[in-house]
């Protein structure tokens, strides 16, 4: 949720990558158990609501026992509300995505956000891209033709776009957090940003899935309540590892994600995708593991899948 530059310290290397390697697992359980709320009544727009809702709780406690209530210049706003915006975004649009496609699919296409963060970055004055950077493009974007491509007339077309569309919404996320978190704390950009996508999820609720939707089962609940559960964990551990783990190694292990998501998948729905898929998927994290080689700047080393 924040691009803080950690602190290297010998000692808590091995502490450090646990706890990196923990919160890219949390955040990976997120899609392979949404499909279970989903079977059970439950809606993408509700589903996001209650994460965020827990997320923004976490926050707000962090924020009572530190004793530090958010204080927000106005300068700030228009970063938060981009922050905000963004989260909703790609909150929705991830977890919508696995109601039409495959969870395994929809990862590839999901993490494809560090490569728009790292196109539109230099736009905004950051570092230019440099020959390998342009290479770890190549590679990822080849993988993901492959892995959509001999399938694109099977699929279905809401999935992919509600997948890319998550992606340009963490892709956001990322550029609008670094700018909000030059004025104010990390902590209270989270509370701000998650306390906001609520209100924002339940706005658009209505209109996007005819309502709040919550699951009308016990494996429905359950579901739910996990989701929630590895959410607010996986900020916990990112928190921590942030504190702990080099930038290089924060931005590898989360390059891991989707690898997680997918074997999960497997495991909790029995889902296979065919060899050309499988075959793009693993360019695609081998263009993001060659993207985030160590002497990267940690900007994206944070999620918030």
């Amino acid at each position: 949720m924040s691009a803080i530059p950690p602190v290297q310290r010998a000692p808590t290397r091995g502490l450090g990558a646990a706890l990196t390697l923990g919160s890219a697992a949390g955040f990976a359980m997120n899609t392979p158990i949404a499909p279970f709320v989903y079977a059970d009544g439950g809606n993408p727009a509700t589903l996001m609501v209650a994460r965020t809702a827990a997320a923004a709780l976490l926050a707000l406690l962090f924020l009572i026992a530190a004793r530090r209530l958010p204080r927000i210049p106005r300068s700030a706003w228009p970063a938060l509300v981009g922050v905000t915006l963004s989260l909703a975004l790609q909150g929705i649009g991830y977890l919508g995505s696995v109601a039409y496609i495959p969870v395994g699919l929809a990862a590839v296409l999901f993490f494809t956000w560090p490569l728009m963060v790292a196109l539109v970055d230099p736009l905004l004055g950051g570092p230019k891209l440099k020959p390998l950077d342009a290479l770890a493009f190549l590679i990822a974007f080849a993988g993901l033709a492959l892995a959509i491509g001999p399938s694109l007339e099977t699929l279905d077309p809401r999935g992919v776009a509600l997948a890319l569309l998550g992606a340009v919404g963490l892709a956001a996320f990322i550029l609008f957090s670094r700018r909000a978190l030059q004025d104010v704390p990390a902590m209270t950009v989270s509370l701000t940003a998650n306390l906001g996508a609520v209100l924002l999820g339940a706005a658009l609720a209505p209109v996007l899935f005819g309502g709040l939707d919550f699951p009308g089962g016990d494996v429905g609940r359950l579901a739910m309540a996990a989701v929630c559960g590895f959410y607010t964990l996986a900020l916990l551990l990112q928190f921590a590892a942030l504190k702990l783990a080099s930038a290089p190694m924060i931005a590898i292990l989360f390059n891991l994600e989707p690898v997680i998501s997918i074997l999960v998948a497997a495991a909790l729905l029995g889902e296979l995708l065919t060899t050309d898929q499988y075959l793009g998927g693993a360019l695609v994290v081998g263009g993001l593991l060659l993207y985030s080689r160590p002497g990267k700047t940690p900007d994206q080393a944070a999620t918030g899948s």
